[in-house]
């Protein structure tokens, strides 16, 4: 039923239908995590990081829950455009930033969360700079490269390690 309405353009009733079967089973991190990928499709930020949230809650554990965090903040951040304030986007970037800093903790060498660090900084630092915090975007700038160097440094000891074939 769910892909007939998804394939069908049906989106709203798809949302409908599965928020009604999170009612019966509140803790189903599949569906969870399908509610906040549609809510993203849609372009409606503000609930899909709310389930995104649930489903860290719900795995705290879990660094690719945390991961998704960040990278949802990044991508509103980086594609907002004008549809963000600069007060959105400095609280989108903090959360980001908080969220893998929890992924991070749970795997140090977690490259993807590492390099995302690295591209939410980078945001940082236009946020601070657009909003006059010059001295404070140059530190977010200097965050950035020290992710960028750390990513690299954890892609090139991945790759020593693996086995050549």
């Amino acid at each position: 039923y769910l892909s007939f309405l998804t394939s069908a353009d049906q989106k709203e009733k798809a949302l409908e239908y599965m928020k009604a079967e999170l009612e019966k089973n509140p803790t189903n991190v599949a569906l969870i995590s399908q509610v906040a990928d549609m809510y993203l499709k849609s372009g409606n930020f503000v609930s899909a990081l709310e389930y995104l949230e649930k489903r860290a809650a719900l795995e705290p554990d879990n660094k690719e829950a945390w991961y998704t965090i960040g990278v949802s903040c990044w991508a509103r951040s980086y594609h907002g455009g004008m549809m963000v304030s600069q007060e959105e986007r400095g609280q989108v970037v903090d959360k980001g930033l908080e969220a893998l800093d929890k992924a991070m903790k749970l795997d140090t060498s977690y490259f993807d969360a590492l390099s995302y660090t690295n591209l939410l900084f980078r945001e940082k630092a236009k946020y601070l700079a657009a909003i006059g915090k010059n001295m404070e975007a140059g530190e977010a700038y200097m965050k950035a490269e020290e992710y960028l160097k750390k990513a690299l440094e954890v892609r090139k000891a991945q790759t020593q390690a693996k086995p050549k074939a």
